[in-house]
C-alpha cells in the first residue's frame, strides 16, 4: 500500500554529500522519523540503528579517518567495528512507517515510486571530475579495510586508470537511471550543499557538518581532463542543469 504523504525521498549519489545529509535529516527531524536505504545494508532502516562507526557525527568519522591511516589502526577499527556492529531490523521497501519524514540512500529515483506517493524526490550533484577524485581516494583510503572487487577498484591503481572504468563514466546520470531533473522536486549541488539544505529548513536552525571527507588532492593534467570531459558528457549535462536550478 502506498503511503500517502510528501515523504522526501532522498537520492544519495556517492560522494556528493550524503553522510553529512545524512546527519541534517536526523538532526532537523529526529533519527525515530528518517529511514536509510542502502543495499549494503540489506535494505530500509531506521536511522537510530546505525552502528558506532556510521552515526552521523563528526567525531567518529575523524576517528574512523586516523584509525585506518596505519597496521594498528586499521586492526583496531575492524576489532571495533565487529564488536559494534548491530543486527540491523532491515524493513520491506513495499511498507514504509507512518512516521516517516525522509527517506535517504543508494537507490534509484523510481525505487520508492509504488511506497511512497506524491514523494518529494531530490538530490545533490557534484561537479563530475572532483566527485570522480573524491571517490577514487575515498576507495584508495578503505581498500585496506574493505572487500572491494577487482573490476571496481584495484590497490596502486591511478586515477586515470580509475576514471576510465566503465561503471566510472557518467557515474552520476548512471545512478539517476537516466531520469530527468524535472522530475525532481529539489535539486542541490555540492558547492552549495547549504543552499540546498534551507528548502527544507528554511530558518537555518540545523547546522550542515560536513562528514567522510577526503584528504588531499588528485594531479590531473589539463589533456586528461579534456578526455574526462568527452567521457562523462552526461554527467556534465545533468551537473550544469543543476547550476542552473540553483543559481
Amino acid at each position: 500500500m502506498a503511503v500517502e504523504r510528501g515523504i522526501i525521498t532522498s537520492v544519495h549519489i556517492p560522494k556528493t554529500g550524503g553522510v553529512s545529509l545524512k546527519k541534517f535529516w536526523v538532526d532537523l527531524f529526529g533519527a525515530e522519523n528518517v529511514f536509510f536505504s542502502y543495499p549494503n545494508k540489506g535494505g530500509l532502516y531506521r536511522a537510530s540503528e546505525e552502528g558506532l562507526f556510521r552515526q552521523p557525527n563528526p567525531f567518529m568519522y575523524q576517528l574512523k579517518r586516523r584509525l585506518i591511516e596505519t597496521n594498528l589502526g586499521r586492526f583496531l577499527y575492524q576489532s571495533i567495528y565487529k564488536a559494534t556492529r548491530p543486527n540491523i531490523a532491515i524493513l520491506h521497501d513495499e511498507i514504509v512507517p507512518p512516521e516517516c519524514k525522509v527517506v535517504h540512500g543508494h537507490f534509484t529515483p523510481d525505487h520508492f515510486a509504488k511506497t511512497i506517493k506524491d514523494a518529494r524526490l531530490v538530490t545533490v550533484l557534484r561537479e563530475p571530475l572532483d566527485r570522480a577524485k573524491s571517490h577514487y581516494k575515498y576507495l584508495r583510503d578503505h581498500v585496506r579495510i574493505m572487500a572491494i572487487k577487482k573490476e571496481f577498484f584495484r590497490p596502486n591503481m591511478s586515477f586515470e586508470e580509475f576514471a576510465e572504468l566503465p561503471y566510472q563514466t557518467n557515474y552520476q546520470y548512471r545512478h539517476l537511471h537516466g531520469v530527468s531533473l524535472n522530475k525532481f522536486d529539489v535539486v542541490g549541488t555540492m558547492k552549495a550543499l547549504d543552499c540546498y539544505c534551507k528548502n527544507f529548513d528554511p530558518e537555518g536552525n540545523v547546522s550542515l557538518s560536513k562528514l567522510n571527507t577526503t584528504a588531499g588532492d588528485v594531479s590531473v593534467s589539463e589533456q586528461f581532463k579534456n578526455r574526462f570531459q568527452q567521457l562523462n558528457s552526461l554527467d556534465y549535462q545533468i551537473y550544469n542543469e543543476a547550476l542552473l536550478r540553483t543559481s
